[in-house]
This record gives C-alpha cells, sequence and structure tokens, in this order.
C-alpha cells in the first residue's frame, strides 16, 4: 500500500477507498473484510448471524520455567489436557518452552504441581533438519547428489522446488537433505529382517578399489553390496561411502562417520580432530578450500 501511495505524483490518495482500484486484489480486499467482521461481531442479529456465548476465561497459574520442555511432557506430568496448555499458551509455535526463562501458563491450582515436579521433567531438543548445501557443478545428476549425500532424489526436489530433475543448472546452490539426528553423530544403520539383525560398518572407496576387492576383503559378495548401496553397476567413484557387513580385513578397516559441525568449526580443526589431511576431508566432501561451513552442516569424516 506505501508503495502505491509513493508511486503518485499527486498527494490526494489519503483514503483507503481511494487507493482501492489501484492495489492488488488480495490487499484491496483485506480492509473491506476485516471491517465486515467488526460490523458483524457489533450486531450481529442484524447480519444474520447467532455466535454463541463467549466463554468465560480459565484461570491460570504462571510458573517461569528455565528449560526447554515439551507441552506433552508438561500435560503428562499435570494430568492436564495436553489441548488445553496449547490454548494457554498459543505463542508456542513448536508447543515446547523456548531454551530462556519462559512464564508458562498452566490452570488455576497447578502452578505448586509444576514447580514441584519441574526437576523431573525432562528437557527436550528439537530435531534439527540436517542438510548439506552443494554447488552444482559439470557432470552432477540428483542420483549422484542422492547416493553421495545418503539423500533421495524425491527429497533434493522437494527441498529446493524442483519441477524438473533431469536439469541442474552449473554454479546453483543446492540444499541436499540428509538421515538427521538431534545428536552429533548417526547412527550405523542396520538392515532388520524378520530372522535376524545384520549390522553395518561404512568403507571409504580409495583410489585403485573395486568392489570385487571390497567384497572379498569384507567376507561378502558383490551382489550383497551393490544391494546394499542401491548400485546398479560396479563403478565406483574415490571418496564414494558404501555400506558393507561389519568384519571388515585388515587392510580396509578406515571406517566413515557423520560429523556435525559445531559453531566455530572449520575444515581444518575438523580434519585436525580426526587426524586426516584437510585435502583428504575436502575431497570426501566435495569440498574447495575456499568453501565455508555452517553449524548444523554434516560432514563426512574417517575414523582412524
Amino acid at each position: 500500500m506505501l508503495n502505491c501511495i509513493r508511486k503518485q505524483k499527486i498527494n490526494y490518495l489519503d483514503n483507503f477507498w481511494d487507493l482501492y482500484e489501484r492495489l492488488p486484489r488480495e490487499t484491496a480486499s483485506y480492509v473491506p473484510r476485516f471491517l465486515a467482521v467488526l460490523h458483524i461481531l457489533k450486531d450481529p442479529e442484524a447480519h444474520g448471524f447467532e455466535l454463541p456465548p463467549v466463554e468465560e476465561p480459565i484461570e491460570t497459574d504462571e510458573v517461569t520455567i528455565g528449560k526447554q520442555v515439551h507441552l506433552k511432557n508438561i500435560a503428562e506430568r499435570l494430568d492436564v489436557d495436553y489441548k488445553v496448555l496449547e490454548e494457554l499458551n498459543p505463542e508456542l509455535r513448536h508447543n515446547s518452552t523456548p531454551n530462556s526463562p519462559y512464564s508458562f501458563k498452566v490452570p488455576s491450582g497447578k502452578g505448586e504441581i509444576l514447580l514441584a515436579r519441574l526437576d523431573d521433567i525432562p528437557a527436550w531438543r528439537p530435531s534439527v533438519p540436517s542438510y548439506s548445501v552443494h554447488r552444482v557443478r559439470k557432470g552432477d545428476s540428483l542420483s549422484v547428489l542422492a547416493s553421495r549425500y545418503g539423500s533421495s532424489v524425491r527429497a533434493i526436489m522437494q527441498a529446493n522446488g524442483l519441477k524438473n530433475g533431469n536439469y541442474l543448472r552449473v554454479g546453483r546452490k543446492l540444499k541436499i537433505p540428509g538421515k538427521g539426528t538431534a545428536g552429533e553423530w548417526e547412527e550405523k544403520p542396520v538392515i532388520r529382517t524378520a530372522k535376524t539383525e545384520q549390522k553395518l560398518s561404512t568403507y571409504v572407496v580409495k583410489r585403485g578399489d573395486s568392489l570385487w576387492e571390497i567384497a572379498r576383503a569384507y567376507g561378502t559378495t558383490t551382489h550383497t553390496i551393490k544391494s546394499l548401496n542401491g548400485l546398479r553397476s560396479s563403478r565406483l567413484r574415490v571418496g564414494q561411502v558404501l555400506k558393507v557387513p561389519k568384519g571388515a580385513g585388515p587392510s580396509l578397516s578406515r571406517k566413515a562417520a557423520v560429523y556435525r559441525v559445531k559453531r566455530g568449526d572449520s575444515p581444518y580443526w575438523v580434519a585436525r580432530r580426526y587426524q586426516m589431511n584437510l585435502s583428504e576431508l575436502l575431497r570426501l566432501n566435495q569440498l574447495t578450500p575456499s568453501c565455508t561451513i555452517y553449524p548444523g552442516q554434516t560432514l563426512l569424516v574417517v575414523e582412524q
């Protein structure tokens, strides 16, 4: 609306209805609808409405909570309906208290109970969406990126609003969703079957590796490794991470893990922490020396 006023060369547009025909439809409709609601609330019968009586507000107690807790945990401890706590604290959009002192409203009489049981309510950590940022290079495809980052073509397309997955513009930055966990490390993958649970390990492909040699070292078959990793061919890439049955041979003992970047981290410090060469860390994560890493980003590292 202000933009519309500024564009006028004369100064007589000082009334909303002067601007009405010049505004976008959604903006122009907002004020009439708002006024209509006010008129209906003022005299509902005159406009053909019969509104229910206004409920009396619930009397509440307020308790200052200094840690992040979920409303469901509070509801269980107080034996109060979860929906009631939502209605009393509508400003909590994620149904948890913030990680700072917050005045939480509970039904009258429940304040003292909450204070007494507050220490027993576990702190809650919201799950952090895990994704990496990848700059598209020549030869990249969604299937290659999905395999590289342990994601899926569909997830990458949804995260970036892509309608056509067959064309990627070189230089574009893509968000690559990962598996994501609340902790620093992701759990090792486990394949569950009706008969048994097969624990898996990870192996980082090095120059000169072949699928047959890796299968022999792990006491398995190439077919099993291809099935575990969704591979259609036996071609491997340097730095590629493969899921393999646990129990490595001595010559293939390096295992890949996923590290979640913390505030203040740099590629140099991450590489130093895990006794890796910086060039190896950069190559494994398809980074360049000038790349910046961000808190929450996941990096592949090699456990010695």
